[in-house]
């Protein structure tokens, strides 16, 4: 499946508790034309092992007015065993058990669901996630954040096993953290979902 609009974004594990992203003039332009119709609702689902997918996800559901939901993994990922065990567990496209989600996808206009990238495939508590609402996400949109790749394969995975096109991708990696470019990639990203997701 060839994912629409993929943007490439940096981003690092060094970053943990900064404020990256600078919401510019085309999220704004985005949100005037919202606020001429009925607002989406949109819901924000990720899986955060270290807390970097977790803070990219936070900044995407400010940016967007949405809910966050954290999924929640009942499996033990600690230490050089935990990840190992998760290395493997993405490779042989395992589903671990999560918790109950908190927020239902089918309620929402749009589910962004953003995902770590695991030996170069999406996490498996992602997998589970999309496993689990296959076919029940009424529009959706991914993103991934690794320490240098595998997106492309990841975010082709996350729409097979969720059953539906993106709307827009968006992928992040340490290579360029605090370019201007990746400040307008994230913009441009949420821009790009106000406009094609808001209801009419």
């Amino acid at each position: 499946m060839v994912l629409p609009n993929a943007r490439m974004l940096a981003f690092g594990s060094t970053t943990r508790g900064r404020t990256i992203f600078a919401l510019g003039c085309p999220l704004q332009a985005a949100w005037a034309k919202v606020a001429e119709g009925v607002r989406m609702k949109t819901l924000v689902a990720i899986y955060s092992r270290s807390g970097t997918t977790l803070s990219v996800g936070k900044r995407i559901a400010d940016a967007l007015g949405a809910d966050l939901e954290v999924i929640e993994d009942r499996v033990n990922r600690r230490g050089i065993l935990g990840f190992l065990r998760s290395g493997y567990e993405a490779l042989a496209k395992r589903v671990p058990p999560i918790a109950e989600p908190k927020h239902d996808p089918g309620d929402y206009d749009l589910v962004v669901v953003g995902t770590p990238i695991w030996a170069g495939r999406m996490s498996s508590p992602v997998r589970a996630y999309l496993h689990r609402f296959r076919g029940k996400l009424p529009r959706a949109a991914f993103f991934a954040t690794s320490a240098g790749g595998g997106h492309t394969k990841a975010l082709a995975e996350m729409a097979e096993v969720a059953g539906v096109e993106p709307l827009s991708t968006l992928e992040l990696t340490a290579d360029q953290l605090e370019s201007e470019e990746a400040t307008r990639a994230v913009g441009e990203f949420t821009a790009e979902l106000s406009r094609r997701a808001r209801v009419r």
